[in-house]
């Protein structure tokens, strides 16, 4: 693939823990400390959400999209246009279409980054893709919890089997190259 341009203007410092930061910013936090009818009215939690869950959100599924996960999009809704991140990462790095050979490239570029400010952007846009995989991951984990305190063995708001099939959800990543 012939490498397009995608130079930095200059190299930033690397942001350390974006993922504990997103996580601890309140998205996760508020999911996974919160009841939002409280105690007594969580029995009519996929009453009051119905027809609205997982399954039908749009904004939920144009994330996996662009992240990556092409598996489940609403049907009466328009997939986002362009690359996904990690196909971008790719193009940008000239990574290898083949899977060995673009796990060894970016191993490579993991050992071998430090005084190339173009290949120090590669790495830390490779981190940065890690961090949101992670807070997505944690995500998922947290409202799995959410799920399992507020509605128990009921089915879940969109007609899923709710928490069993959250917990499927759980080891979904998005860029599992860069996990390796």
């Amino acid at each position: 693939m012939p490498a397009t341009n995608c130079s930095p203007p200059a190299r930033r410092p690397r942001r350390r823990g974006c993922a504990a930061s997103w996580a601890s910013s309140g998205c996760c936090s508020r999911t996974s400390t919160s009841r939002p009818w409280g105690r007594r009215a969580s029995s009519s939690s996929a009453t009051t959400l119905a027809p609205a869950s997982g399954f039908q959100s749009v904004q939920f599924r144009r994330i996996e999209w662009i992240s990556g996960l092409h598996d489940a999009f609403p049907a009466d809704a328009s997939q986002p246009e362009g690359p996904a991140l990690y196909e971008a990462f790719c193009t940008c790095a000239a990574l290898p279409a083949e899977r060995e050979a673009r796990l060894q490239a970016l191993a490579d570029l993991y050992r071998d980054h430090e005084g190339d400010p173009a290949r120090a952007a590669l790495y830390d846009v490779a981190e940065l893709l890690v961090d949101h995989d992670e807070g997505i991951a944690l995500w998922r984990h947290h409202h799995v919890l959410m799920a399992a305190r507020e509605i128990g063995s009921r089915p879940g708001a969109g007609g899923s089997p709710g928490v069993p099939y959250l917990e499927t959800t759980l080891e979904r990543r998005f860029f599992p190259d860069l996990g390796t």
